[in-house]
């Protein structure tokens, strides 16, 4: 049976605050035995007047230090006493820096994504007991960071987690000061583990779905121009999109005009997928019968756009979406989606890194790739427009 810790109410002075919390708690629980149950992260906060995220900090120090572990979805607990002897990490670079790209929070329909994304990826560090720094990399046509610079300099800087591209150079200064890198969206050789998504096969779980919904002409709403919509997890999967998309078409005997396809979009463009449906709409009298939308952040707009031209889904368009952020954008149950969640990402880049940090040399080139998954639309949906939560106004977002 798990003993739950009790504790007394303090007042703590002088010592910054996460730290008083730190080393109050450090005495406390040094003297408790192994496997003994900690109060819940809010219980503390309410018992030292300070908030959750406070709080967290406190006791991640002590996850550093091997006081406490974390066991997910049951508590936190009194670390066995070989744990407490060994540091997690052999030498004090345990700080894994994460390069924020502050052009993500200029685009209008993709900053709620990587909002999400942070928030997401930051919780598991946390629960997981990982030292981290953010680190603000300017606009691309910049392209700097005075923060990165000082960062992989330091003593302490144990790993870089990459959530998008970083120039060549920014990777060959972590490979000079023997800093393994992680992450999303990266050249393999170049990282030790690398996330990416698996485009062509996701096109052809998407086109295969129409097939079998008897759909024969399709047409896909996609961010980016085609040249640099490449999938860079490995050389079988560098794929641009409308490429692959025009391909897998074929190969199925499905027909697919150039004008179905709006591909020279971007998140900074407000009403992109707005704009799209209406483009393709009017571009011909023959129009699609299908249409992927390789991202839920253009789906608001195609769904506006569909109903004000007043084209009923299914049964004139049946709508496939990429649904990348399931928590945030809701899509509704007449839209087929190709889901995927945060944790796909994120799961096996906190898992190499944590092996990184308690000393396994691991071999880069490591590729998870992420293709989704298919959460079909309800057939006995009545299937009348429906408006979204948020409106959008004819000229976008």
């Amino acid at each position: 049976m798990v003993t739950t810790m009790k504790m007394k109410k303090r007042n703590l002075v002088r010592m910054p605050l996460h730290e008083r919390i730190a080393d109050d708690l450090r005495n406390e629980l040094q003297a408790l035995d192994e496997g003994v149950k900690i109060s819940t992260e809010p219980e503390l906060a309410e018992r030292y007047g300070v908030s959750v995220p406070t709080l967290r900090i406190a006791m991640t120090i002590l996850v550093h230090e091997g006081i406490v572990i974390r066991k997910h979805g049951s508590g936190s607990y009194i670390a066995p006493k070989k744990i407490q002897n060994e540091p997690v990490v052999s030498s004090n670079r345990r700080v894994v820096g994460v390069p924020i790209f502050l052009d993500h929070f200029a685009e209008p329909c993709a900053t709620d994504y990587w909002l999400r994304f942070y928030h997401f990826l930051f919780s598991s560090m946390e629960e997981h007991g990982i030292a981290f720094r953010m680190l603000p990399v300017r606009p691309p046509e910049e392209m700097h960071s005075a923060e990165f610079s000082q960062f992989i300099q330091s003593p302490e800087a144990a790993a870089l987690l990459l959530s998008n591209h970083l120039p060549q150079s920014f990777l060959d200064t972590a490979k000079s000061k023997n800093v393994p890198c992680f992450g999303i969206f990266g050249t393999a050789e170049n990282l030790i583990v690398s996330i990416g998504l698996n485009y062509r096969t996701m096109t052809a779980t998407a086109l295969d779905y129409f097939q079998t919904k008897g759909r024969q002409r399709v047409g896909m709403i996609a961010w980016a121009p085609n040249e640099i919509q490449t999938l860079n997890v490995g050389s079988n999967n560098e794929f641009p999109r409308v490429d692959t998309f025009k391909q897998c078409a074929q190969e199925r005997g499905l027909a697919s005009k150039n004008c179905w396809i709006c591909s020279d979009l971007h998140p900074k463009n407000k009403g992109a997928g707005w704009s799209a449906l209406r483009e393709i709409w009017s571009a011909s009298s023959l129009r699609p019968d299908a249409i992927f939308v390789s991202d839920s952040g253009l789906l608001p707009g195609v769904l506006q756009a569909a109903r004000e031209l007043r084209i009923r889904i299914p049964e004139d368009l049946l709508v496939l979406s990429q649904s990348n952020s399931p928590e945030s954008i809701q899509i509704p149950p007449n839209v087929t989606k190709l889901e995927y969640h945060l944790s796909d990402f994120c799961d096996p880049l906190i898992e190499g890194i944590r092996r990184t940090l308690n000393g396994e040399n691991l071999e880069p080139g490591a590729v998870v790739e992420v293709s989704g998954s298919l959460i079909e639309a309800d057939s006995d949906l009545d299937t009348e427009l429906r408006p979204l939560q948020t409106e959008l106004s004819s000229g976008g977002r």
